[in-house]
């Protein structure tokens, strides 16, 4: 899929999140894709958008915040690779992501979220903030600009379209059917604001 937009002529980037950590090597390496961890500002018909997974905006636990800081070390992966072959590491790594999380939307996760993107906006760093993480599907605006949670592809199949209107759609069997709509040319008028 994502050789076949950047064959159309579509710039792809990949937003690497909590559950993202040792595949990225693979999808910047061989399918040529820019991997992020962290935010990205990025323009658009004027505007400025600012793009990121989401996780890192969250107060976590302190056994989370330490269990991010040794998974996202690259020493952390080498020794893994080196130790397991492949199809155990892979099994193994998706236990391990079964066990200990959680995919139904927490509010207090999506309430974070929802507050570091209002105050990048407020900051005018930024006219739309995009994020994923909490698997929760919205689209507010504020008085500073946009904020948009592309909600999760795997479970819900939302996602979301910016070009002279901000869309959040859901994929179903007949196609694509439009959740909430903002007018992003003048950023006066959104036809909703809500989660999903």
């Amino acid at each position: 899929m994502a050789l076949n937009l950047q064959e159309s002529g579509l710039r792809v980037s990949y937003y690497q999140g909590n559950h993202d950590r040792w595949h990225s090597s693979h999808i910047e390496n061989t399918l040529g894709i820019p991997v992020h961890r962290t935010s990205t500002v990025d323009s658009h018909g004027g505007n400025q958008i600012w793009l990121e997974h989401g996780d890192r905006s969250v107060s976590n636990s302190w056994p989370t915040r330490w269990g991010r800081i040794i998974s996202d070390h690259r020493l952390t992966f080498h020794l893994y690779t080196l130790g397991l072959p492949f199809g155990l590491g892979h099994r193994l790594a998706a236990w391990v992501s079964r066990r200990f999380s959680n995919s139904d939307p927490d509010p207090e996760t999506a309430k974070q979220m929802h507050d570091h993107a209002l105050s990048v906006l407020k900051s005018h760093r930024a006219h739309l903030v995009v994020m994923g993480h909490c698997h929760q599907a919205s689209l507010t605006r504020s008085p500073d600009g946009v904020y948009a949670n592309t909600g999760d592809w795997y479970q819900s199949r939302t996602f979301l379209t910016v070009s002279d209107r901000i869309s959040l759609l859901k994929w179903t069997n007949t196609g694509s059917n439009l959740i909430l709509e903002v007018d992003f040319s003048s950023r006066d008028n959104i036809s909703g604001s809500s989660d999903v």
